[in-house]
């Protein structure tokens, strides 16, 4: 740690303690003593008996002691001791004694380490013979904890084009992400604060996302308006996992600066910031915890002219899938404005978005965005290569249903006409892309991307990328902006007004900066898919990588990366390319919930001979991958601990199959995973044995040949040896309903399901009618869905709704009664 040397202090006390000596002649002897602080730390308090000092962790303080006699006599002696008793650990006492005469001195000198907070009290003594004293002297050092490395601290002056407010009550924190985790000695974890306000920051997920280097959150500082606030006094924890509560500790004091934002652009704009409210998240004990977060690619979040929000937004999804999946975007992005030749300029004007100067510019409404978006994709020749879905209709600038503009259609999947949190986390899960539009409390609105999506026991999460701090002008003319306020913010999702509509609020506990998501549009590849489905009694879930693959060896970054649960079923978009390599195939990593075993149901492994127990040995791929590359080594894929592989697809001579993606025979041998032998097309696989006491010149894998049929969509027709199991997905009904809940079962993937039984129940302390029903849903095909709803419930107070079809993991949903009255959320 730098070390910083202050101004020297020096502070002389007079100590006339009426002390006597037996002599000849009888005297009144005085001592007088001289503190002088060298180095570090500073003086707060003197007083005829000591003096308080105050240091940090890790800050080293010098003080030196001089004791003389008052009045002078340089012909005597004297003794100058500290109290070993009273010294902290670490801290040296330099001589000690010193001797001399008329006057001495010594130094004291420590670097409190971490973990030494606290008050210390230092007795220093004085005689003419060294351990008979006749005067002493304490010093007090109070050893405050290390402000933590990698955090900024900003009190929020808002800068909006008709509203502003200076030295707000806003707060707002900005984490560093590989400093402090690096600090901290943990890569991943929740990070809490507690202020004057407060449990002011509530299990803010901290961790490590490539191109993401800072994380940002927004904070009630607990001050009127209009209070200049230049320190914050903090307390903080930074935990593997989420707390429930937290309390009040030893505070540090942070410095805080000034951050300005301005962020708006959607719809009117902003005529008033609303007052922070107090922190009013409460975390479920069994509620789920677990996230997924897209990497950050080159130009996907870019500074933001006036009001261009919107525009900047949609310029960023598009930089994305170009990264992403190769589409070919002609514009440069970067930042621009109308009329120029960069992306967000030209769709500044296909919006028709209203611009003098990059300070200077007018916001724009849902029908003038979609309307924009796709006329610049379809001058740009780029019509035919998304496709386009939404929920919500904005400020009510579109209506319900499908909306088509330029021959090209963004298809309505509004529930009850408004936006889900389900939703757009599962778009983003899929690595499409999502932006959504926020109205304020205060009027207007702000359209951000969201870069992925979270749940910290039970408490909904969504990841947005934008610019906080728009191009303007200060008060002096000068223009500012242009170089600041990218963040990244995992923004809390509530329902308080029980509307049906999410709220979004930019902290992660209370209601600050809180509006309602009123639309969500998602842009995705018109690519092929994978697609896995996991299924097993004993186990919640676990981990899934999908790696695209060039013969045979995995392409990083990896296609998908997150946390998936069981009888889900997940998709996502295999690019033609990723960096310089065509992908050819595709390889499946799952590894299961750590309370489930660490079971691997798909991962790559290696045999490898073990002749001191004359047996095959399995080896993951990372431990032999290195050392088996130039022998022309084939990767098995492996199921459960026996060997039998429940289910993988293989996509291969990808860009054949997409000029032709009718297969030119119908059949094909599903092989036993070996690369070089792959017929083409689509292969899957099962199931494969493992015998580890096969002969070392032997194979010790083997499996019996199946046929399967292959069709357009990239999936294998054909039943494995051992079949899956595979369940309908339910989704239960938000909002307002009356005397009945109601859920969609839907089948996305399974065959034709037939007499399948389902319960909703509804559990409370007080649910007088209708607490469970059950029925049969007695057919439903590929691709269809239905309905089904409960008896007539009567009841009062907070409730919650199971539903389960079949055999799948039970769906619930937080539900408030009122009688017949319903609220789910």
């Amino acid at each position: 740690m730098n070390r910083k040397i202050l101004d020297i202090l020096v502070c002389t006390l007079l100590i006339s303690t009426a002390l006597s000596t037996v002599s000849a002649n009888t005297t009144t002897d005085s001592i007088s003593f001289n503190i002088t602080l060298l180095f570090g730390g500073r003086e707060t308090q003197t007083f005829d008996e000591g003096s308080v000092y105050e240091t940090y962790e890790g800050q080293h303080i010098e003080i030196e002691v001089t004791a003389r006699w008052n009045p002078p006599d340089p012909e005597r002696p004297i003794c100058l001791w500290v109290d070993q008793e009273t010294l902290p650990e670490g801290a040296t006492v330099s001589p000690d004694p010193s001797e001399g005469y008329g006057e001495t001195s010594c130094v004291l000198s420590w670097t409190p380490a971490v973990g030494q907070a606290g008050t210390y009290d230092i007795t220093f003594y004085v005689g003419e013979e060294c351990g008979v004293p006749i005067g002493s002297h304490v010093i007090t050092i109070i050893v405050h904890p290390a402000p933590t490395p990698g955090l900024r601290f900003s009190q929020v002056d808002f800068t909006f084009q008709e509203a502003n407010l200076p030295d707000s009550s806003w707060g707002r924190l900005e984490v560093d992400v590989e400093t402090f985790t690096e600090y901290q000695g943990l890569e991943q974890g929740y990070l809490n604060a507690y202020s004057d306000a407060g449990w002011v920051v509530q299990n803010l997920l901290v961790t490590l996302v490539d191109g993401v280097d800072s994380i940002t959150t927004y904070f009630d500082l607990g001050v009127p308006e209009g209070t200049d606030v230049s320190t914050l006094s903090l307390y903080l924890e930074f935990t593997p996992e989420p707390v429930l509560e937290f309390y009040d500790g030893p505070r540090v004091s942070y410095p805080a600066d000034t951050f300005y934002y301005n962020a708006e652009g959607f719809g009117p704009l902003i005529s008033y910031v609303p007052i922070p409210m107090p922190t009013t998240i409460a975390f479920d004990p069994a509620g789920e915890t677990s996230f997924f977060i897209k990497p950050m690619g080159l130009d996907e979040n870019v500074q933001c002219a006036r009001n261009q929000c919107a525009p900047m937004s949609i310029a960023n999804s598009l930089q994305y899938l170009e990264n992403r999946y190769g589409i070919n975007v002609p514009h440069q992005h970067k930042k621009g404005l109308k009329g120029d030749n960069t992306l967000v300029g030209k769709l500044d004007s296909a919006m028709n978005r209203g611009v003098t100067a990059r300070w200077d510019g007018d916001g724009v409404n849902l029908k003038h965005i979609l309307e924009g978006k796709f006329k610049y994709l379809k001058d740009n020749g780029l019509a035919n290569k998304l496709t386009h879905k939404h929920q919500g209709y904005g400020f009510g600038s579109i209506q319900a249903g499908d909306f088509t503009s330029s021959g090209i259609t963004s298809k309505d999947e509004s529930v009850n006409g408004k936006v889900t949190f389900d939703w757009i986390c599962e778009e983003v899960k899929k690595c499409e892309d999502v932006e959504i539009g926020i109205a304020w409390p205060g009027g207007g609105g702000h359209f951000v991307r969201v870069i992925g999506c979270e749940k910290v026991k039970g408490v909904p999460r969504l990841w947005i990328a934008h610019d906080a701090t728009q191009t303007y002008k200060n008060a002096t003319g000068a223009v500012r902006g242009d170089d600041e306020g990218l963040e990244v913010v995992p923004a809390t999702i509530t329902d308080d007004d029980h509307d049906g509509v999410p709220d979004i609020t930019y902290t992660s506990g209370g209601k600050t900066m809180s509006g309602e998501i009123v639309v969500a549009i998602s842009e995705s590849p018109r690519l092929p898919t994978w697609r896995y489905h996991f299924f097993f009694d004993e186990c919640p879930g676990g981990w899934l990588e999908v790696y695209g693959t060039h013969n045979c060896d995995r392409i990083y970054p990896p296609l998908f990366s997150g946390y998936i649960k069981s009888c889900h079923t997940y998709t996502g978009y295999i690019p033609s390319k990723l960096g310089d390599y065509t992908i050819n195939d595709l390889m499946f990593d799952f590894y299961w919930d750590y309370y489930c075993n660490n079971v691997d149901h798909i991962k790559l492994v290696y045999p490898k001979w073990n002749p001191l127990l004359n047996q095959w040995w399995l080896y993951p791929i990372k431990d032999t991958f290195n050392e088996y590359m130039g022998e022309g080594v084939t990767f098995p894929l492996l199921g459960d601990p026996y060997g039998e592989l429940r289910e993988t697809y293989v996509v291969v001579n990808l860009a054949e199959f997409l000029e032709n993606p009718q297969p030119p025979q119908d059949m094909y041998e599903i092989t036993d995973g070996y690369c070089e032998d792959l017929p083409g097309y689509l292969i899957g696989t099962t199931p494969i044995v493992f015998n580890p006491f096969a002969a070392p010149d032997e194979n010790p894998f083997s499996t019996t040949p199946v046929n399967g049929v292959l069709f357009h969509d990239s999936e294998i027709t054909a039943e494995p040896q051992e079949e899956v199991p595979c369940y309908p997905d339910v989704e239960i009904t938000s909002g307002f309903q009356i005397g009945t809940v109601t859920a969609t079962v839907t089948n996305e993937n399974c065959s034709d399901i037939t007499d399948v039984d389902w319960t909703i129940s509804v559990d409370g302390s007080f649910v007088f009618m209708g607490g469970e029903t059950n029925g049969v849903i007695s057919s439903l095909p590929t691709g269809g869905h239905t309905t089904i709803q409960s008896n007539f419930i009567v009841g009062f107070g907070s409730a919650t709704i199971t539903v389960t079809v079949d055999d799948c993991e039970p769906v619930t949903a937080n539900a408030f009664l009122l009688g017949p009255f319903i609220f789910v959320s």
